[in-house]
């Protein structure tokens, strides 16, 4: 699990205010596209789809389909961290790939990919814990660390 106090400082340093928090990062990040060559290397065992929200999000989100089943990544813009989510069917929720749990087969391999990309694995914990920033559509007192980290959604995709 990440350092709580060191994620806090992340977010604040990439938005430059957690009460009037900038997103131009957001446009810069897509640009740039940093982590082709991670979805290249992913698509050698998965489809792999930009699901990417100019609107909302602040990663990069795909869905990864294979023989496994459908994936959903997110690399957030705000710092090295992602979250990996196996989704049952098209618009169930989503189950939280933990990073100290078991992964087998294609999720195993491409959570390895992220960690071997230097990215850092957030864990279900971090994400829910609710953060003093101020969001466009995520109400303040709902606000919690994957809306800062990922996408500005009230509602966190596993609940």
């Amino acid at each position: 699990m990440e350092d709580h106090d060191r994620l806090l400082r992340t977010i604040e340093a990439r938005y430059g205010s957690l009460v009037k928090p900038r997103f131009d990062f957001v446009e810069v990040e897509l640009k740039k596209d940093p982590h082709a060559l991670l979805c290249e290397r992913i698509s050698r065992i998965a489809e792999v789809e930009d699901l990417t929200n100019v609107n909302d999000d602040v990663c990069f989100s795909y869905r990864l389909r294979s023989t496994d089943g459908v994936l959903w990544l997110r690399v957030s813009m705000v710092g090295p961290y992602f979250v990996l989510m196996r989704i049952a069917a098209l618009g169930a929720h989503g189950r939280f790939v933990e990073p100290g749990g078991l992964k087998e087969g294609v999720e195993g391999q491409i959570f390895e990919m992220c960690v071997q990309e230097g990215l850092v694995p957030i864990d279900r914990e971090t994400c829910e814990r609710p953060i003093e920033m101020l969001m466009f559509k995520t109400e303040p007192e709902r606000v919690r660390v994957f809306n800062a980290l990922f996408t500005d959604a009230d509602l966190l995709p596993w609940e």
